[in-house]
């Protein structure tokens, strides 16, 4: 049977950035380190759609559509597996809109 250590050194954890202005999410290596996938509300193309319905970059609404996009990517690289680690961060508001919004894109 694997250590814990062992299991946890083999996921990839989801990193949420949650400012006033902005939503980032990351997806690094545990292991390694990188940075293999992000989206974030900074993103000119989801930015300017934001813009164009009225929206702020930064409530719920654009939470879910980073995190719709994060697992659109997730899906093309092939990555079905996300560990989010709390941190310092509850599980409510935002933060729960994008976990479930993971959750519902596979």
């Amino acid at each position: 049977m694997p250590r814990m250590s062992q299991l946890i050194s083999e996921k990839n954890l989801l990193k949420v950035k949650l400012s006033n202005y902005y939503v980032s999410l990351q997806v690094v290596n545990n292991r390694s380190g990188h940075i293999f996938l992000w989206a974030s509300t900074m993103e000119r193309a989801l930015r300017e759609r934001l813009h164009s319905e009225k929206r702020s970059t930064s409530d719920s609404h654009a939470a879910a559509e980073a995190a719709r996009l994060l697992a659109a990517r997730a899906h093309d690289h092939g990555t079905t597996a996300v560990t989010w680690e709390r941190d310092r961060l509850r599980y409510g508001g935002k933060v729960k809109v994008i976990v479930d919004t993971l959750r519902e894109h596979g």
